[in-house]
């Protein structure tokens, strides 16, 4: 997995309704290259919304969404501080696609669900890939707060945390925009900490910051160093 961080614009977002076995909300990005002679790269970045494991509700994948992640409950203030430091890091970056090893990591700009704690696991909810009704679905969230991003155009920056993937040897996307440790049998070698994916988004008019963070049913939330799930406390109550 070649993990990292994608800073950029989002020009568009739109669902997938179609593809009943793995569905994705795809999001097409746009990175400044050259302010001056207004050169721009397009990225994409398919964000999973339902399992490839099990069926009906066991498909559905759990969210969670915070509103402004610098406004933190009086009991979670670490969390603000947390993100403080977090987002002062992403600003400072460049657009582009960011790699960050594990021989080098940055924690900064990486996303651990597990020992960052930005919520509980039973803070969590699941929701269906599609349905016909309006908020009824998890594309309809994350196409709520996308499509606002667009509307405001550079004045929100996205970033995307996952793994880069390549055509032809060239980088186009992130994908795995998801929580990547925790995983059982087949996924196992995909576990590792401070690689979790997830999308961040954040205003420059109003000085907030918006998080959609997304796991599957199956991955616990109790992990070794190495991001494999070990026996202890119930998923979601993280390590001890």
């Amino acid at each position: 997995m070649e993990y990292g961080v994608l800073k950029a614009r989002i020009i568009k977002g739109y669902r997938e309704d179609d593809d009943g076995k793995s569905p994705h909300y795809q999001v097409v990005l746009e990175e400044l290259v050259n302010k001056q002679e207004n050169l721009f790269r397009k990225w994409k970045s398919p964000v999973n919304v339902k399992s490839k494991v099990g069926s009906g509700p066991e498909s559905e994948l759990l969210y969670f969404v915070d509103s402004n992640l610098l406004k933190q409950a009086r009991a979670h203030q670490a969390r603000a501080e947390l993100w403080q430091r977090k987002l002062a890091a992403l600003s400072a970056l460049p657009e582009g696609f960011h790699p960050n090893p594990a021989e080098s990591k940055n924690r900064d700009l990486a996303l651990d669900y597990v020992r960052e704690r930005y919520f509980e696991r039973d803070e969590m909810n699941t929701m269906p890939a599609t349905s016909p009704g309006a908020w009824d679905d998890l594309q309809d969230y994350i196409d709520f707060y996308l499509r606002r991003a667009v509307e405001a155009g550079d004045a929100v920056t996205a970033y995307v945390f996952g793994a880069c993937f390549r055509a032809g040897g060239f980088p186009i996307g992130v994908h795995d925009v998801h929580m990547n440790q925790g995983n059982s049998g087949p996924y196992a070698h995909d576990n590792g900490p401070y690689q979790d994916g997830g999308l961040v988004l954040t205003s420059r008019h109003s000085s907030t910051a918006v998080g959609i963070f997304l796991a599957f049913q199956g991955q616990s939330f109790h992990t070794d160093d190495n991001g494999h799930p070990i026996a202890g406390p119930a998923q979601g109550q993280g390590p001890s």
